[in-house]
């Protein structure tokens, strides 16, 4: 039987035992049980913050990769060894970092375009170029682009990176 388990036919309470007596044995016969609860919570109140140490270090990523915030599977990798995380909470941690603290810049805004050949072209919209600076709807972006690409109407658009 695991320290987690109780078996109810081992031991007999005595009803009649005095107050420490009784604690004993309850708690004898119960001590795995009451264990395996206690580790439980523990681990529940332990999730939340993480180490300020590994944080800093998160954030300092973060800060040098701000107008792109996604590692790749080395880097996290490698963020996981130096922090002593997971790539699960590494993962996490950047997930909700973008949705809190991130918003793509408008020169981050780019079209995906088909070429005659079927070859994918990404052409990022600076806010300086003659196209965004306009504040053209994605429609009309997108007519623009493909006349001045002469591809065909079948462009795809993707208006942010969300």
């Amino acid at each position: 039987m695991s320290s987690g388990e109780v078996d109810f036919h081992d031991e007999m309470i005595d009803p009649l035992a005095e107050d420490q007596k009784l604690k004993e044995q309850l708690l004898r016969k119960y001590s795995g049980y009451i264990f395996k609860l206690k580790q439980e919570f523990l681990k529940k109140k332990k999730k939340g913050k993480l180490p300020r140490e590994a944080r800093q270090m998160l954030l300092d990523w973060w800060t040098q990769h701000y107008k792109w915030p996604y590692p790749s599977e080395a880097e996290k990798t490698a963020l996981a060894e130096s922090t002593g995380l997971d790539q699960k909470q590494i993962n996490n941690w950047f997930i909700n970092q973008r949705k809190r603290h991130w918003k793509p810049s408008e020169d981050m805004q780019y079209v995906m375009m088909d070429s005659p050949a079927g070859q994918t072209q990404h052409t990022f919209l600076r806010p300086h170029s003659h196209i965004a600076s306009q504040h053209l709807s994605p429609y009309t972006v997108l007519q623009t682009m493909e006349v001045a690409a002469g591809a065909a109407p079948s462009a795809t658009m993707m208006s942010s990176l969300h």
